[in-house]
C-alpha cells in the first residue's frame, strides 16, 4: 500500500468508525451519547443540575442508532458559558480516552476546547464534580440519599455511580482486573 492508497483508507477508515492502523487488525470506535433532560433547570427549586441518560451507540450507525442503548444515567452542573469548574459542557462531539486518574479512579477523559481535565466518572452530589459528568443507576435525586444532610441542603443527587460506571467501562472493554484500558478510540456525543 503507497501513501496515497494509505491517506484513502485512513480518511475513509475514520469517518467509518474504524481504524486500522495494520491491514488485518481494525478496532472500532466506542462511542457514547448523552442526552439531556430539558428544562429541568425551571423545575428545580433547589441547587440545579442537568440530569441525562447515557446511550452505547453502534459506531457504524450513528444516525439510525438513535439514541443507542441505554447504559445508566448522568449528572451535571447546570450551563454556566462553559466555565471551568462551574459548568456543564457544551452540546457537540468531543474525541475522548479512558485513563486511570489519580482522584477518581477509571475515567472516561474528553477534549473540550477551552476545558482541562472533563471526566466522566462516578460521584453522588454536584459537590463531586468540577464540570464533570456524574454516572448513576438511579435517576437524578431519585435515589435514597444516604444522610438527611443530603435533602435539607437541597442538593441533586444521583445513586449506584461506582456500579454505572464499571457497567459503562466494561462495555468499552475495561474491567477493574485491567490495570491498563485498552487503546481503543472514544467518541462522546453530548445531545
Amino acid at each position: 500500500m503507497n501513501r496515497r492508497q494509505f491517506g484513502k483508507y485512513a480518511l475513509a477508515s475514520a469517518l467509518a468508525g474504524t481504524w486500522a492502523p495494520h491491514a488485518s487488525a481494525q478496532i472500532k470506535n466506542f462511542v457514547i451519547r448523552l442526552v439531556r433532560s430539558n428544562g429541568w433547570e425551571q423545575l428545580m427549586q433547589r441547587e440545579l443540575c442537568i440530569p441525562g441518560t447515557v446511550y452505547s451507540v453502534d459506531p457504524s450507525n450513528i444516525l439510525s442508532d438513535r439514541p443507542g442503548t441505554k447504559v445508566c444515567y448522568s449528572m451535571e452542573l447546570p450551563q454556566r458559558g462553559n466555565q471551568n469548574e462551574i459548568s456543564a459542557i457544551p452540546s457537540g462531539k468531543y474525541s475522548a480516552k479512558a485513563r486511570l486518574s489519580g482522584a477518581n479512579g477509571p475515567v472516561i477523559q474528553l477534549d473540550v476546547p477551552g476545558r482541562d481535565a472533563i471526566q466522566i466518572h462516578s460521584g453522588n452530589t454536584v459537590d463531586h464534580t468540577l464540570g464533570c459528568i456524574l454516572l448513576g443507576t438511579t435517576a437524578v435525586s431519585q435515589a435514597t440519599p444516604r444522610s438527611s444532610e443530603i435533602l435539607t441542603a437541597g442538593k441533586c443527587w444521583i445513586g449506584g455511580s461506582k456500579t454505572a460506571r464499571n457497567e459503562l467501562l466494561s462495555i468499552y472493554g475495561w474491567t477493574e482486573l485491567d490495570k491498563q484500558p485498552p487503546a481503543r478510540p472514544i467518541l462522546v456525543i453530548v445531545d
